[in-house]
């Protein structure tokens, strides 16, 4: 038998300021001709220790956002103020976050942090659906 198989795009990430954050790999998508029997996409990002990815704000798009390995903070700023979700290997859980909700992944660890992303609708670069957000929040300060 004759198994179907794709490559998976690998894609280096940088902060706004062009830093280094890590790397982000898209598993499956709705999108890709691909993939059956899922709306949405599915992907692993993967944080630098220390690094930050976002502020992001979503106007369509629902994350459900799980941390596999190692350790970080999922900021979501509610529009007053960031409530923050320690999640990783100390903590198993998954976030869903609402369209219009800026979110950041602070990497709390000193290894890659392993992050899957389930969200909906998936990416698509004809869509200007993402934009990125400069929040004021201290990260690092909330280990």
């Amino acid at each position: 038998m004759k198994l179907r198989t794709k490559k998976c795009r690998k894609i280096t990430t940088y902060n706004q300021k062009g830093e280094k954050t890590g790397w982000l790999l898209e598993l499956n998508s709705d999108n890709d001709g691909w993939t059956e029997f899922i709306k949405g996409q599915v992907y692993l990002t993967v944080v630098s220790p220390g690094a930050q990815k976002g502020f992001h704000l979503h106007k369509l798009k629902t994350n459900h956002i799980t941390c596999i390995k190692g350790y970080a903070t999922l900021g979501v700023f509610n529009g007053k103020d960031v409530q923050t979700y320690k999640i990783g290997e100390d903590n198993f859980q998954t976030v869903q976050i609402p369209p219009n909700l800026p979110l950041a992944i602070y990497n709390r660890g000193n290894k890659d942090a392993y992050v899957v992303n389930f969200c909906y609708p998936a990416y698509d670069s004809k869509v200007k659906e993402q934009e990125e957000v400069e929040i004021n929040w201290a990260a690092n300060e909330t280990r």
